[in-house]
């Protein structure tokens, strides 16, 4: 199992590393976005791997899951989960 923190710098590079990685998972353990500090952080772990993506907003959370969403091949209604979810969660952000 590897451990992997994209940065949003590098956002189309982290789609690409986190679609591939959720696409080619067998099993999904964690999807869930939780702040950390002043920023936002989405954590997924996979049956392979443990992924962090950290971004200063919850716009930008948004923005990233929504094009998260179109990359992937499965796991599409554990993303529109949290998309609902970050709706109601209170961010210091």
């Amino acid at each position: 199992m590897t451990n992997e923190i994209f940065m949003v710098n590098k956002k189309d590079k982290s789609l690409n590393n986190i679609s591939s990685v959720l696409n080619d998972c067998h099993m999904l353990l964690d999807f869930s976005v939780s702040e950390k500090g002043s920023r936002v952080a989405m954590n997924i772990a996979t049956d392979s791997a443990n992924v962090e993506y950290v971004v200063s907003s919850k716009k930008e959370m948004t923005n990233f899951l929504i094009e998260l969403k179109e990359r992937v091949n499965y796991n599409k209604e554990d993303i529109e989960s949290v998309l609902e979810e970050i709706e109601y969660l209170e961010f210091a952000v």
